[in-house]
């Protein structure tokens, strides 16, 4: 097959051994006649089970061939602002890089299928969440409660306070969003990214999306660590009443530095007495979550969404999961009979009651609180290799 004396044309991986190169598995052994078969760029894709990355590569090029030509979908005139060319034109691209530039994120190849990707994943959230709706969560009508806390005010609300507080109340009555579309959020997440399953740990009333998604996509959750949260059930995990009296006291944060200030204020209030906070860092994410999107009517319609969902104890008992439940014994804001009841739901799960502990997660317990989540990942890997 190759007789001393003739000229052959390799290419493949150069690799070092020792002080010499060596090539192990050349991607190309042909005549040196030959050479111009042997493409100077050309994608390398991972090798898997029976499979080199060659042969991969030759079934990505047949399956491209074979892709169809469709109309396209995008507004032309915006392509053309953009520099974008057309999906199929784009997918060819990622799959031949002629140069470095190629491999870029910027490259408008690239960008033109990651706003693809990102656009039918947007689509089929909204059509998930749509098809959700055709099933309503129960209203809460409101009572003269409200009207009585408003009049005992010691001050007047301003026309923008007035407005949010009716979209409160009409999102109280027709309950449109709820800890359900918030979990599928998340599902749908993970499919953006290719991911079929995943550990989920979750804070406050992210313990209870958490909770929700291993409820509700159980096939899509190795594990599930539900901290400082609760079950649902109204009669435990209630904060303190002098607590929200505290927390939400006085006029509403506005400015960027307000809402700082009033985090920092939160975080005395419902903070870990056995681990001091790093203020700077409460600050500082403070400040960022303010840039990414400062939205108080969202917050309060994320505390209807956790309130309408009503009480997940029942469904809790069904999960077959490795599930730890941490909790502080010093959490005013959501009483540690939500963790207590949480573990008590959920069948074999692991309750962790922290000393100390209020409702945030100060850097003296990371380590900590870290080791318990590690234990549970490596159970529920242990489990995903058994099945």
């Amino acid at each position: 097959q190759h007789p001393v004396g003739a000229r052959r044309a390799v290419s493949g991986k150069v690799e070092l051994y020792g002080a010499e190169l060596q090539m192990a598995h050349p991607d190309y052994l042909i005549d040196a006649e030959r050479i111009g078969e042997v493409p100077d760029h050309e994608a390398v894709y991972p090798a898997t089970a029976g499979l080199n990355s060659r042969t991969v590569r030759k079934l990505a090029i047949e399956a491209l061939n074979l892709a169809p030509d469709l109309p396209e979908w995008q507004d032309g005139a915006w392509l053309e602002r953009q520099r974008w060319p057309s999906w199929r034109a784009s997918l060819h691209a990622l799959h031949a890089p002629r140069c470095e530039a190629d491999l870029s994120p910027q490259a408008p190849h690239r960008r033109r299928l990651a706003y693809d990707e990102l656009l039918a994943h947007q689509l089929a959230l909204a059509q998930r969440k749509t098809e959700r709706r055709v099933l309503p969560a129960s209203a809460i009508l409101t009572d003269g409660l409200a009207a009585r806390v408003e009049s005992a005010l010691p001050f007047r609300l301003t026309g923008a306070q007035q407005r949010t507080l009716a979209e409160i109340r009409g999102d109280l009555a027709s309950v449109s969003y709820t800890l359900s579309d918030m979990a599928a959020d998340a599902i749908g997440l993970l499919d953006v990214l290719g991911i079929d399953s995943a550990h989920l740990v979750g804070a406050s009333m992210g313990g209870a999306i958490a909770q929700t998604a291993a409820i509700e996509h159980p096939h899509r959750v190795r594990s599930l660590s539900s901290m400082m949260s609760t079950t649902g059930d109204m009669k435990v995990g209630q904060a303190r009443p002098e607590t929200l009296k505290a927390l939400f006291a006085g006029a509403p944060a506005v400015t960027r530095q307000e809402v700082i200030d009033r985090q920092l204020r939160a975080v005395s209030v419902v903070g870990s007495p056995g681990f001091p906070a790093d203020l700077e860092l409460v600050a500082l994410n403070a400040g960022r979550a303010y840039d990414r999107s400062y939205d108080p009517v969202g917050i309060a319609r994320q505390a209807i969404a956790s309130v309408a969902s009503g009480d997940r104890t029942g469904l809790l008992r069904q999960l077959e999961l490795p599930t730890l439940v941490v909790h502080g014994l010093d959490d005013v804001m959501c009483d540690v009979s939500g963790g207590r009841a949480t573990a008590a739901a959920i069948p074999q799960s692991r309750l962790v009651l922290i000393k100390g502990l209020g409702h945030n997660l100060p850097p003296g317990v990371w380590a900590e609180i870290a080791d318990h989540i590690a234990v549970v990942v490596w159970i529920g890997e242990s489990r995903m290799q058994r099945v």
